[in-house]
């Protein structure tokens, strides 16, 4: 076990051994018996001033006197005890015990190693906090003797008791997630939120050599972001003069005291923990923070090096800053402005189409992308500017000195290029994009969370609205967040007030005009904007998790529908969209069954269109969900085929029943290329079985067009907008009538076909002498 393991172990047991006492008496008592166990040392002593509080190896009415004397202001020497000859001794000071009080721990080997330094330094500052909640015990029970006690002062004084209690259980937590081995970053998060909790919620901040600022101190964590904004200035120099003193720093400023408390590595101090308290809390919050300062410098030292420190700032994938690291940069940029007029602008960038490459070729290949896009990034940039991960395939660029808004733009279109440019990876030829936004600080502004947001902002209307390239911020886009966020407060409520309605757009015959079905498409009739296309809140839905309830109401409302239909249309059917989160739920099939019992609509009367990138090898499944609905009889249907990445190995071993010819094909019909792409289609649909439906037909030519080339299926506003269910039910009664009275005619016009063919063959027959004139007569009366 790692000497910092066993130090973390050995200190877990020293404070659960004391805190288990039951007055200040008993932990006195027992602290030095504890400590040299602990230690494993032969002698201990705990001390205030040269007087003896508690000892274990030492002679009784020695004279520690000279023992005090060597010790003096270093805190260690080498002494000769009576009985034991030559000891290294150590000393820690105890502040809770009051001025001049120190645990003193000896032994006879070579001395102490600094690991065993730190683990002294920490049973010193636990050893205060046992003996401050032992006295909080000692005053409750005190106060419960008292019969004339307030119920007030029972109260303040429970309080403190369970203030004391949180104490440990936080400090029990950060001790548990260092001996847990958690990442270094989040431990010192912990360390950060535990102390400003135990202070009652005040700012605390903790600066480190070796993190962001290289060999410089730096604000790595903390739990208010001015603690961050000002990790170049006062805060930092606070946590400096505890750093050189290698001992408890403060100064006031206003009605604040500041506090820093060294944080050690390896025996060096390394930086400090800071936090800003009320003048009347000064001296326990010293203690509290020595308590958590040595908490974190165990924490450093289970991370054994401060190059390990460093790596809590860089992704590891692509070797780039990561967002703490950004930040910090950023926060610097800021306040380093200078009033020459130039500006600090900050890109966010985000692939585009990298999920769907991720998905059909495995997290190796886009770990690859992911930094090889890294490198054509930072191959865009001058040496001072920053390229940074954010996580994901989300990436940040800082820069620091840019004239304009133009010159962030021109560097934000370079970065698109360079990323969009196609890219390979094991023999595979790969291509992504990227939505960049791009913010610029403006006078005054010095809040990098905030500029960090407005790029995102920007970014978002650039994937949204573009589909891809550069957007500029501006400050309308809070509004329009604002406006998101409403949109999907009401949202979460639209299917339990009933808002939404579904409009049917029909599915049409080419041959004879016949209305085969229709499409179940979803409209929101919001109470404030009126009625919403799925367009405006569909995306919406789907980034909330509220696209399930939708996808829930959608399906039973349309089976009810279709059941309505087939009293006017027997053999109409109802297609519906459905999601991939949708599909991937494993009570999917249920749900359709269930809709379909409900609404008594058999199951060949549902078509559920799902998309391309749902027949990818890595959507397992949702493939085991087409087959569980293939053999429950319900069809499926690919929408807006050839727009993504389905192979045409999926197809044909696949429940698929229908394709879907995306609109775009259709409506470029009129260019060779774009006909040749709508043949080679239908033609795969034949050779596969398939159904075919053209969607998005506009004109009748493109109707005329497509029939020629033998589609049997079409959908647009050619043939009808979406209607309302009753405007439909119209429209099917009407097709149906007019489809009877063709019959009607088709079958008349037959009769007098058959009737004048039999005259001719019989007169044909007469002439040849075959038949006489009253067979004639006959066959034609029939």
């Amino acid at each position: 076990m790692p000497a910092s393991a066993t130090s973390q172990a050995q200190l877990v047991e020293f404070v659960a051994a004391t805190s288990s006492s039951r007055s200040e008496a008993e932990v006195v008592g027992a602290a030095a018996e504890l400590a040299a166990t602990t230690i494993d040392a032969e002698v201990a002593l705990l001390l205030e001033g040269e007087e003896v509080l508690s000892s274990t190896g030492w002679a009784p009415g020695a004279d520690v006197g000279p023992l005090v004397r060597a010790l003096g202001a270093c805190g260690s020497a080498t002494v000769d005890i009576q009985g034991l000859g030559p000891v290294t001794a150590l000393a820690m000071p105890v502040p809770a015990l009051g001025p001049g009080s120190q645990l003193v721990v000896a032994r006879l080997d070579d001395g102490f190693e600094p690991a065993e330094r730190a683990l002294v330094m920490g049973m010193a500052r636990l050893l205060g906090v046992s003996v401050d909640a032992a006295r909080a015990l000692e005053g409750e029970r005190d106060a419960r003797a008292e019969v004339e006690a307030t119920a007030g002062e029972r109260l303040r004084l429970l309080a403190a008791l369970r203030e004391r209690e949180m104490l440990l259980t936080t400090l029990l937590e950060v001790q548990r997630a260092i001996s847990h081995r958690r990442p270094l970053e989040e431990v010192l998060d912990l360390v950060a939120r535990g102390t400003s909790a135990s202070l009652g919620g005040v700012p605390v901040a903790l600066a480190l050599e070796g993190g962001p600022a290289g060999d410089r101190l730096a604000v790595v964590a903390s739990t208010h972001p001015a603690l961050a904004a000002t990790s170049a200035d006062d805060l930092v120099a606070l946590a400096a003069r505890a750093v050189t003193a290698s001992g408890t720093s403060s100064d006031r400023v206003g009605g604040e005291v500041r506090l820093a408390a060294p944080v050690h590595l390896q025996g060096r101090a390394l930086g400090a923990l800071l936090a800003r308290v009320a003048p009347a809390d000064t001296e326990a919050a010293e203690g509290l923070l020595a308590a958590f300062a040595a908490h974190a410098s165990i924490a450093l030292g289970d991370a054994d090096t401060a190059a390990i420190t460093r790596q809590a700032f860089y992704d590891q994938l692509t070797r780039l800053p990561n967002r703490a690291l950004l930040l910090d940069r950023l926060e610097r940029a800021l306040a380093r402005r200078d009033g020459t007029g130039r500006s600090t602008a900050l890109l966010f960038v985000d692939l585009d189409r990298f999920k769907q490459v991720n998905d059909r070729y495995g997290h190796a290949v886009g770990d690859r992308v992911l930094a090889e896009c890294a490198a054509r990034v930072e191959g865009c940039l001058r040496a001072d500017d920053t390229a940074a991960r954010l996580g994901g395939d989300e990436f940040a660029v800082l820069l620091e000195d840019v004239a304009s808004e133009r010159d962030a733009v021109e560097v934000a279109e370079r970065l698109v290029r360079a990323v969009s440019a196609p890219l390979r990876s094991l023999g595979i030829e790969l291509g992504v994009g990227a939505s960049v936004g791009v913010a610029l600080a403006v006078d005054g502004e010095a809040d990098a969370h905030a500029l960090l947001g407005d790029a995102d902002l920007a970014m978002y209307r650039a994937k949204v609205e573009r589909g891809g390239g550069v957007v500029v911020f501006h400050p309308s886009m809070h509004a329009e967040r604002a406006e998101r966020l409403a949109l999907e407060a009401d949202l979460a409520r639209a299917v339990e007030r009933e808002e939404l309605v579904l409009h049917y757009q029909p599915v049409v015959d080419l041959r004879d005009g016949r209305v085969l079905g229709a499409e179940a498409l979803v409209r929101w009739q919001h109470p404030v904007r009126g009625l919403l296309g799925p367009d405006v809140f569909v995306p919406v839905a789907e980034a909330t998790g509220d696209i399930a309830a939708v996808g829930r109401w959608v399906l039973r409302e349309a089976c009810r529908a279709a059941a309505r239909w087939r009293a006017t249309a027997p053999s109409a059917t109802v297609a519906v969209n459905v999601s991939p989160r949708q599909v991937a739920d494993p009570g999917f099939v249920s749900l359709v069954r269930d809709a379909l019992r409900d609404a008594r609509l058999p199951p060949e009367a549902l078509v559920l269109e799902i998309t391309e990138s749902m027949l990818l090898p890595g959507e397992a499944p949702v493939l085991q969900r087409l087959e569980e609905l293939a053999h429950a009889d319900v069809s499926v249907a690919v929408d807006d085929f050839g727009t993504g990445y389905s192979s045409l190995s999926s197809l044909r071993r696949l429940p698929v029943d229908e394709l879907k010819v995306d609109r775009s094909f259709v409506r470029d019909m009129g260019d060779p290329e774009g006909l040749a792409v709508v043949r080679a289609v239908l033609e795969l649909a034949r050779a596969l079985g398939l159904r075919c439906v053209a969607e998005g037909v506009e004109h009748a030519e493109e109707a005329a067009l497509l029939a020629g080339l033998g589609c049997d299926r079409a959908q647009g506003y050619h043939f009808s907008r979406p209607l309302p269910e009753d405007a439909l039910l119209e429209m099917l009664a009407e097709r149906a009538a007019r489809v009877d009275d063709l019959e009607v005619v088709d079958v008349a016009v037959g009769l007098v076909e058959v009737a004048v063919a039999v005259v001719v063959v019989a007169v044909v027959l007469v002439e040849l002498g075959q038949l006489g004139g009253d067979v004639l007569v006959a066959h034609a009366r029939g």
